[in-house]
Parts: C-alpha cells; structure tokens; sequence
C-alpha cells in the first residue's frame, strides 16, 4: 500500500509539473503573439505618420510653386518688382504691352 501510494505521488508531481510547464508555454506563446502583433501596429502607424508628412510636404510645395507662378504672372504683367512679391507697382506704371 505504501508503494501505491508513492507512485500515486510521483504521478501527481509529474502532472503538476506538467500542467506549470504548459501553462507557462502558453503564457509565453500569448504574450510573444501580443508583442508582435503590437510591433506590426507600430510599423503600421509610423508608415501612415510617414505618408502624411510626405503628402504634407508635397502639398506645401506644390503651393509654393503655385504662388511662385503666379508672382511670375504677376511679374510679366508689371504688378511686382521682383519674384518674392515685394515692391508692387502701381497701376499704368509696369512694362507697357
């Protein structure tokens, strides 16, 4: 009876053992899948952050050459001095046509 008893143990442990090894292997899995699934969040977002600033920078110099055309206009016709825009003419003073 005492050694059925010890087996009895030594299986119990054994199943205890195992239960703390594969919950501690699920555990790891769930928070190695939550670790990656965060980074490819924190590529993602900072892809999105990058596009933005790029289409912020087109945007804005789109609007530069935008106003830097119409000064040329503006230019040609005699209404600006010179292409920063400063030193407007008044009218019938410009290049006549």
């Amino acid at each position: 009876m005492a050694k059925v008893d010890q087996v009895l143990k030594r299986i119990f442990a054994w199943a205890v053992l195992l239960i703390v090894v594969a919950g501690g292997v699920v555990a790891y899995a769930h928070f190695n899948m939550q670790y990656r699934q965060a980074q490819r969040e924190l590529i993602y977002i900072k892809a999105r952050e990058q596009v933005a600033q790029e289409k912020a920078q087109r945007q804005r110099e789109y609007q530069k050459r935008l106003r830097e055309r119409e000064l040329r206009q503006q230019f040609s016709r005699g209404r600006v001095v010179d292409i920063s825009g400063q030193g407007a003419l008044p009218p019938g003073s410009g290049p006549r046509k």
